[in-house]
Order: C-alpha cells, then sequence, then structure tokens
C-alpha cells in the first residue's frame, strides 16, 4: 500500500510487485485506482526483452501470480523499454 501510494505521488518511477498470491481485498483497490491514474501492469516478455501491459481482470478469488509485474505511468513505457534494451 504504502509503495503504491509512493508511485502514485509520483515519489516513485516504478513499483515490481513480487510473485504471491493477490486476495480480491488487496489487489482490486490498487488495481482500480493504478488504472484511473493512468497506470499500467508490465510484465516482462523474454521473447522480445520488453515490458508489456497485462490485463488483470478482477476475481472473486484469490489466486498466485508467477512473474514479478512492474507498475509504471502509461506514459514511461517507452522511457522503461530504452533502459531494459541497454542493459
Amino acid at each position: 500500500g504504502i509503495s503504491m501510494a509512493r508511485l502514485w505521488k509520483g515519489e516513485v518511477g516504478a513499483c515490481v510487485l513480487q510473485p504471491s498470491t493477490q486476495t480480491p481485498w488487496d489487489t482490486w483497490p490498487i488495481l482500480g485506482i493504478s488504472k484511473q491514474l493512468g497506470f499500467v501492469f508490465l510484465e516482462h516478455d523474454r521473447s522480445t526483452n520488453t515490458l508489456v501491459p497485462v490485463q488483470l481482470t478482477p476475481r472473486r478469488t484469490s489466486f498466485r501470480t508467477k512473474h514479478h509485474l512492474v507498475v509504471a505511468h502509461e506514459s514511461r513505457i517507452h522511457e522503461l523499454n530504452a533502459a531494459l534494451a541497454r542493459a
């Protein structure tokens, strides 16, 4: 929660979410607020070595994410992919 608030306020440029069990009461408020503020959830596509948007669909039950997710403002996707290409 605190790390996402820092992201929404512009104190950090992106947030990385580790693979974990996602619960509806923790995940969907974060997803909804992020979408309203123009943030997107991204995952690494190894075949193209880029970060690509992921569409998360609200669920009523808990589920496990298998990959790290990067949350960043949609205007920064190009910048993040350029940095990834240089790495």
